[in-house]
């Protein structure tokens, strides 16, 4: 993802199934500041669900060079759907700037990521949130459901027929939430 002065925002988004809950998260970046950045007057916001929770102020060694850091984020501001957004304030003169200048760039690394520890809740009996948690739409991983069939059930070709359908949906769901940009 390459943040520019014309352009200086970009974003992630990633999802959390509704029995689990983050107990500690940690954002690890790597990104290249541009070489012709002033130093000190530029910075990389990072916000999580628009709330600021990190601020990297970018020094002269870090000035063209791939860099490495962490923000430890609060757990509480993690839901289940959640949007990391970067901003870049670059600045290359102390007057007079042009934002569409081509020297005012940061790049974040595909090696950056969130490191998230998560709890499993404690699930109720209760049918009326059936497909969970065999299936969560905010769930980006691919789904194995596991299927137990007496010897010779009627409709045992639908229920197969069911749960195949029902795994390949997930999956599509789990590739379609997987960005490219980082």
């Amino acid at each position: 993802m390459t943040l520019r002065g014309n352009q200086p925002t970009g974003q992630i988004e990633f999802g959390l199934r509704s029995d689990e809950v983050v107990t500690r998260a940690l954002l690890n970046l790597s990104f290249r500041p541009s070489p012709a950045l002033l130093p000190t007057l530029s910075q990389l916001k990072v916000y999580l669900n628009d709330e600021l929770v990190g601020l990297i102020t970018v020094t002269p060694k870090q000035l063209g060079k791939e860099n490495q850091t962490q923000l430890a984020i609060d757990p509480r501001f993690i839901s289940d759907f959640n949007r990391v957004c970067f901003e870049l304030v670059g600045h290359y003169a102390n007057v007079c700037e042009n934002s569409a200048n081509s020297t005012i760039w940061l790049d974040i690394g595909k090696e950056s990521g969130i490191d998230l520890t998560l709890q499993k809740l404690p699930l109720k009996n209760d049918l009326s949130h059936f497909l969970e948690p065999f299936f969560d739409t905010r769930d980006t991983r691919p789904l194995t459901l596991p299927v137990v069939l007496a010897a010779q059930p009627d409709g045992a070709a639908a229920c197969r027929r069911d749960a195949r359908l029902l795994v390949r949906q997930q999956n599509r769901l789990a590739r379609a939430a997987v960005p490219d940009a980082l």
